[in-house]
């Protein structure tokens, strides 16, 4: 019981000690620093650059920022190749339309949109292409592409396809070293 009561006024002691006003004291508390108009700023001048290097098929770029760590890079296009094709009307359209996807996906998550990613420990960038007549209607209805750049492990579906392969044919090599041993 002593050391019970002994415990209790050293929680005290310590909980009061931790919460005791710091108005005297002369020292500054530190302050994180805020990347977010850096971040925006290289944001920007790289949406900037991808629209020049797709002679302004793409262009208008919006950078917005979407939760903590999350940004979402929004251009505009009128150009009919970047549209979505109505799959209801062509069998064909909806191959293409992936196939378009994916290669905006490799074009926007580029090594040096991974770079940033990587430097300011950002989540996700999502890049959506929107059809410039519908501008002012659902940006749902007006999505054309849609990218995502994750953080985490900032993977392109390229890369990802090409390690999934990979362990599909190391699987597929250990079925048959198995299937050998049976005969």
């Amino acid at each position: 019981m002593r050391h019970l009561k002994s415990l209790f006024i050293f929680i005290i002691l310590a909980v009061s000690a931790c919460t005791e006003s710091n108005e005297n004291s002369n020292e500054k508390v530190p302050i994180l620093p805020d990347y977010s108009i850096e971040i925006e700023r290289n944001l920007n001048n790289y949406a900037a650059n991808l629209s020049l290097s797709t002679e302004k098929n793409i262009f208008d770029p919006v950078v917005t920022k979407e939760g903590k760590g999350n940004y979402i890079i929004e251009f505009q296009t009128s150009d009919p190749n970047l549209m979505i094709q109505d799959a209801d009307k062509d069998p064909q359209a909806y191959d293409r339309n992936n196939a378009m996807n994916y290669a905006w996906e490799i074009k926007f998550c580029s090594p040096e949109l991974k770079s940033i990613i990587s430097n300011y420990n950002i989540t996700m960038i999502k890049g959506y292409i929107l059809d410039i007549k519908q501008k002012f209607s659902s940006k749902f209805l007006a999505r054309q592409a849609i990218a995502w750049c994750n953080g985490s492990t900032a993977k392109t579906t390229e890369l990802m396809d090409k390690e999934i392969q990979g362990n599909l044919n190391n699987l597929q090599r250990n079925v048959e070293g198995l299937n050998s041993l049976k005969h």
